[in-house]
């Protein structure tokens, strides 16, 4: 079986078992208390508590998927070199996931016959945890990007290009590899593209997600951009990532190249 259909696969059923999971618990919850005829008056109520112990039944249904799920979970796939956290205007964390996206957007993009990002930019709201400094599960990356949000790479000319990096800089930084801009109170004062500047008659393919593409954070001028989405989820590819650096003997790291100089 090939990376792409791995990480597919695993996705797919560490999603089914979740909703497996919260599915049987909600209708073994939702079970009637008492058979009334279909012609009676209720003419009291008893509430039915949703949190409470699952019974025999239920628990026989899930657990199955339970021990499957934590193994999942719980699955080793690298070792960080210390803990990693996002803070704006950009920290070890928004640098190491923008590059390692854009790595994998890249690679992602030669499978599909799609157009090659030079850029990555994600949305430091889309981190949602620390990363630890030690070892790293699949659980440490469903931790930090929980959401359902599919790798997009799209086209803007340089002038989106711009008017995209000037939001980058009014909402005070996010994570971005392959640009490097410079902040003067809340304001694009420059920014190059892999040490160029701009040019505005260029077209400059962006790996982002697919929130920030459909306009997210006040992203607008995304969707005014040509838009192909990979179909891959953000942690998908991080994790294939992580793994890629495993398997070379290197661990999470911070890139250290400064992107946003702040003034």
């Amino acid at each position: 079986m090939n990376q792409t259909i791995t990480y597919r696969f695993t996705h797919r059923f560490v999603v089914t078992a979740f909703l497996t999971i919260a599915t049987t618990i909600f209708l073994c919850g939702c079970r009637s208390t008492s058979n009334l005829p279909l012609d009676s008056h209720i003419v009291s109520k008893q509430q039915i508590h949703m949190d409470g112990p699952a019974d025999s039944t239920t628990n026989a249904i899930i657990e199955p998927y339970r021990i499957k799920l934590k193994q999942l979970m719980a699955r080793p796939i690298g070792h960080c070199d210390k803990d990693m956290e996002a803070l704006r205007p950009e920290s070890d964390l928004m640098r190491f996931m923008a590059d390692a996206l854009l790595h994998e957007a890249q690679q992602v993009c030669r499978e599909l016959n799609l157009p090659q990002p030079v850029i990555c930019l994600q949305n430091t709201g889309g981190i949602r945890a620390t990363l630890p400094g030690t070892i790293l599960t699949v659980q440490n990356i469903f931790e930090i990007s929980p959401f359902e949000n599919s790798v997009v790479i799209a086209g803007a000319t340089g002038q989106q290009l711009i008017s995209i990096l000037q939001h980058v800089a009014e909402r005070g930084g996010e994570p971005l590899s392959g640009v490097q801009i410079v902040i003067n109170d809340d304001k694009l004062e420059s920014a190059t593209v892999n040490g160029h500047p701009v040019d505005n008659n260029k077209i400059y393919w962006i790996a982002t997600n697919s929130y920030i593409a459909q306009g997210g954070d006040g992203f607008s001028t995304m969707t005014e951009c040509e838009i192909h989405d990979t179909g891959f989820f953000i942690r998908d590819l991080l994790i294939r990532h992580i793994e890629g650096l495993t398997a070379k003997g290197i661990k999470v790291h911070d890139p250290g190249n400064i992107r946003i100089i702040k003034k």
